[in-house]
């Protein structure tokens, strides 16, 4: 009895291991796998100065490296006042990049006299002024070759129309920030304020 239980449980395990030919002829589950790397070639760089009097790529006023000083000895804006800083960004790496997103703007109040001011300066929107005065040159649009899907598009200083900023490697583009003052700045005077922005950018098709 036990004998036969042993070849009835081996006769099991030989249709079983049949079944199991069958099926793999019917189907089959193989792998792959692998990495994708970011070259180590590619180089996004950015560097941020004030335009020149000339046309060209090469900067202005420069004071602070690949950051920027700005509004530097603005110290007469009253209520209601809108005070501008043209700035020009400079690719100075080997690859196209696009700006990713809106400047991340922090005010911070440095002086107060009285302190009794409750009011905070506004970051305007970014405007494009463009290279050498054309606003338009290779700042793409939906559809054209270097459209980052995601990335913002910011509008002409012209007004009208809007794109992506884009600059090639070795090319710079203007651009215009606006902070206005409130029309109401009752106790504000003598204040000061401290204006920094963070400008990102990214590899570009």
């Amino acid at each position: 009895m036990r004998w036969r239980s042993i070849l009835l449980l081996g006769a099991l395990l030989g249709a079983g291991a049949g079944a199991a030919t069958v099926v793999a002829q019917l189907t089959d589950t193989q792998n792959t796998s692998g990495q994708v790397n970011v070259s180590s070639t590619a180089s996004v760089d950015l560097y941020i100065c004030e335009p020149g009097t000339t046309v060209g790529p090469d900067c202005g006023a420069d004071d602070s490296g690949a950051d920027e000083l700005w509004f530097e000895g603005l110290e007469d804006a009253g209520p209601g006042d809108i005070v501008q800083q043209d700035l020009r960004l400079r690719n100075v790496g080997p690859d196209g990049w696009t700006v990713l997103d809106y400047p991340t703007v922090t005010t911070t109040e440095e002086s107060d006299p009285n302190a009794d001011c409750s009011a905070t300066p506004n970051f305007e929107l970014v405007r494009i002024l463009g290279k050498a005065g054309n606003e338009v040159n290779d700042n793409p649009q939906w559809g054209d070759p270097h459209y980052l899907s995601g990335a913002p598009t910011f509008l002409f200083e012209s007004g009208g129309s809007s794109r992506q900023i884009y600059v090639a490697s070795s090319d710079y583009e203007d651009i215009r920030v606006r902070v206005s003052l409130p029309g109401n700045l009752t106790g504000c005077e003598g204040n000061v304020w401290h204006i920094s922005a963070d400008w990102v950018v990214g590899a570009s098709p």
